[in-house]
């Protein structure tokens, strides 16, 4: 038996939109950019213990400045990005 293959990371149409509307707007792009992907490398090895639990299958992990709204399903190994926002200093 050997070390489980990692997760499979996926965007929602809508939270790719999120992000594209996001990152039209930020100034910066390059902490956005480093968001996007410690979040996406951390889902892919680990996701249950990324972030906190939400109602129903629901997870948030924040990782400033974005805070990311995500499901895993474990019969496929995968992780869907459903939601991101982005999260301001005040937030």
């Amino acid at each position: 038996m050997g070390v489980p293959a990692g997760y499979q990371v996926f965007w929602h149409a809508a939270a790719e939109q999120q992000l594209a509307a996001i990152w039209m707007a930020a100034s910066e792009r390059r902490e956005i950019a480093a968001a996007v992907n410690i979040c996406d490398q951390s889902l892919c090895q680990d996701p249950q213990s990324v972030g906190e639990s939400r109602d129903g299958p629901y997870r948030i992990s924040i990782v400033r400045p974005l805070a990311f709204i995500f499901r895993v399903s474990e019969s496929d190994r995968s992780v869907w990005v459903m939601r991101v926002r982005h999260v301001r200093p005040s937030d």
